[in-house]
């Protein structure tokens, strides 16, 4: 595989980490403007906020950091491959990344993956905490 190719592939999981980013800022921000719309009535006729959206804001803030780490990754390997073409010396971790070792953005990835999906399942559940009965 060429450089070009490896970074190319590199580059579109940024883009994506990127796009997960502005979605869950951007669902953060629309919850919290929207926030007096987004609570129950319970006991003693006491407004608070959905467990639905608690969960959301905690996934949503876990996809961010998962994205970030992905980004960070990738920045690595981008990094060990501009080295390796230099001709610079690299460490043993810059030299497996080099050589394709993208494990670090494969797990951070797929966790950013599962984090944004508990983050919509968790939007949706809130949904349906406040549906009119």
């Amino acid at each position: 595989m060429t450089e070009l190719a490896k970074s190319k592939g590199l580059k579109a999981y940024g883009q994506v980490a990127k796009q997960v980013i502005t979605l869950c800022s951007s669902a953060i921000a629309f919850t919290v403007t929207f926030l007096d719309k987004l609570t129950v009535l319970g006991k003693n006729d006491v407004r608070h906020v959905a467990t639905g959206l608690y969960a959301a804001w905690v996934f949503l803030g876990l996809a961010i950091v998962c994205s970030l780490w992905t980004l960070t990754a990738i920045t690595r390997i981008l990094v060990s491959l501009d080295r390796q073409a230099n001709g610079w010396p690299l460490s043993e971790s810059q030299r497996l990344a080099a050589q394709g070792d993208s494990a670090h953005v494969r797990i951070s990835a797929f966790m950013t993956f599962v984090a944004f999906i508990a983050a919509i399942l968790s939007l949706i559940w809130t949904g349906v905490q406040l549906a009119p009965q």
